[in-house]
């Protein structure tokens, strides 16, 4: 297994973990964000892979691309899609109770 994808299953694992502690759900309708996050993901990520900001190690990577940039790297667009839809809706909830008073 490569670097980069057991770095994104730790990531994951305790993102996971902290939002069980935290008691975040993951939120309703979480997804409907994946396909543009990914979009932008994969318009821009070659981008910057091409301008030199960033590179992989390729040794450390599977060498599965989607026009430059290396699969691992959707992984975070995921995630963001998981967790920040799920962070808002939990901060919102619990702002709501507070509003009636």
């Amino acid at each position: 297994m490569t670097t980069y994808v057991i770095l994104n299953i730790v990531f994951i694992a305790v993102v996971l973990i902290l939002m069980k502690i935290l008691g975040i759900r993951i939120a309703p309708k979480w997804y409907l964000a994946l396909i543009p996050l990914l979009l932008l993901t994969l318009a821009f990520d070659p981008i910057i892979i091409a301008l030199g900001i960033v590179d992989y190690d390729r040794r450390l990577i599977l060498g599965l691309r989607l026009f430059g940039a290396p699969i691992e790297d959707f992984m975070y667009a995921v995630l963001a899609c998981i967790v920040v839809p799920s962070a808002w809706y939990y901060l919102e909830k619990k702002e709501k109770p507070h509003a009636n008073n």
